[in-house]
């Protein structure tokens, strides 16, 4: 399979992260705890953020390492993926409130310096 540009992965982990703020809204983290189709949703969205970071820290590792919480977040994906029974709503609750924005904007300034086109409403 060819090889992703760095900016399509950064687009690709803004898209997903996006879509994880999208899914949870102002929903509560007992809410959240008892929506099995939200937190399935959110997850999925957390495997894309991970797998892209992950490609992305293998093929471009220079724009990796501008994302603060990267090898977190590939440390994150391989757990909802490798250890899914041990996942707790409550964390992915905290990470999606507390995470999730500083990650938009540093993907976002990645994009924004190579490709602000992409950005454009």
């Amino acid at each position: 399979m060819p090889q992703r540009e760095p900016v399509l992965l950064c687009l690709d982990i803004l898209r997903a992260a996006r879509h994880i703020q999208s899914h949870l809204g102002a929903t509560t983290r007992e809410e959240f705890a008892s929506d099995q189709m939200r937190r399935d949703a959110i997850e999925r969205c957390f495997i894309t953020v991970g797998e892209a970071m992950n490609v992305l820290a293998k093929s471009a590792p220079d724009v990796a390492a501008r994302v603060t919480a990267a090898r977190q977040i590939i440390g994150f994906r391989n757990m909802l993926v490798h250890g899914y029974a041990l996942i707790d709503p409550a964390v992915v609750f905290a990470i999606s409130k507390a995470d999730v924005p500083p990650l938009i904007e540093e993907v976002t300034a990645i994009i924004a310096e190579s490709r602000p086109d992409f950005l454009a409403p």
